[in-house]
């Protein structure tokens, strides 16, 4: 069976495309392998600091939200809306008002209105803060 072509996704060549090859087939005792390897791992320990600073943000962030009496799992969804290309985002939003409507859950149109807009405006709760848009236009 021929073997699928693959491409790198290492920091190194990224986007470049290379023939797999089988451990059998691979020199194991070979200076660029283990070059390779070195410079994996050390990719891998630079950017963990990075990565855990960037992943406490973006909690904060979200738990900050959640305070603010938001839903996580719609926070969730929103995320995962704001990295789609917009013929995905489009797809997916239709689908959701699809199966909302079809399991009984509509989704509330209405709090969009501008009543809703003045209840959120004075919400004793969550106010909005000094300065503060809503976020509803």
């Amino acid at each position: 069976m021929a073997k699928k072509k693959t491409t790198k996704k290492s920091a190194k060549g990224a986007g470049t495309t290379v023939e797999p090859r089988s451990s059998s087939e691979v020199a194991m005792d070979n200076d660029e392998i283990r070059e390779c390897i070195v410079d994996h791992c050390s990719l891998i320990a630079s950017k963990g600091a990075a990565r855990k600073k960037i992943n406490a943000d973006i909690t904060a962030s979200r738990n900050g939200l959640v305070a603010r009496g938001l839903n996580r799992a719609a926070l969730n969804v929103v995320e995962k809306c704001a990295k789609m290309e917009p013929q995905h985002a489009e797809g997916f939003a239709m689908t959701l008002l699809i199966g909302l409507k079809s399991i009984g859950q509509p989704l509330q149109a209405d709090m969009f209105d501008e009543p809703a807009r003045e209840q959120l405006a004075s919400d004793p709760v969550n106010p909005p803060m000094e300065g503060e848009e809503l976020p509803i236009h």
